[in-house]
């Protein structure tokens, strides 16, 4: 009798303490199931280079209103400067997204925070457009 309460009892703890690790274990979302959301614009950095030299610098700080929201359709819902519009999308690889007929980079993905690097034109020449963003 003893030995039945022993042996259920300490399936009982290990049980217990295979549950706790369980809920810390967090399954690996992909690249796509991360971006697929409705992110704030906290700030859009603007730059322009001529000639290797930077002419132009302008921050955009996001308003409370201002919004990117990825969906599984392939689009991009965006509100920014009061101005809404839908743009196509394609996920390419891992970090580089089809935006528009440009290509983006993902340079931070994570739950909660999303940092995008917009860049066109020639080496020494060039528009690029940091976009950082928070859910």
């Amino acid at each position: 009798m003893k030995k039945k309460k022993l042996i259920t009892t300490c399936t009982i703890i290990i049980l217990a303490i295979s549950f706790s690790f369980c809920k810390d274990i967090k399954l690996k979302k992909t690249t796509e199931e991360l971006l697929n959301a409705k992110w704030k614009i906290v700030d859009v950095e603007y730059k322009i280079i001529n000639n290797g030299k930077n002419t132009s610098l302008y921050k955009y700080m996001g308003s409370p209103t201002d919004y990117m929201a990825f969906t599984n359709d392939s689009k991009v819902y965006r509100l920014m400067h009061g101005t809404k519009d839908i743009i196509t999308y394609t996920l390419i690889s891992g970090n580089t997204i089809l935006y528009d007929n440009d290509t983006m980079l993902i340079k931070t993905l994570t739950t909660e925070v999303c940092t995008l690097k917009l860049k066109s034109g020639t080496k020494n020449n060039y528009h690029e457009q940091v976009i950082n963003l928070r859910k």
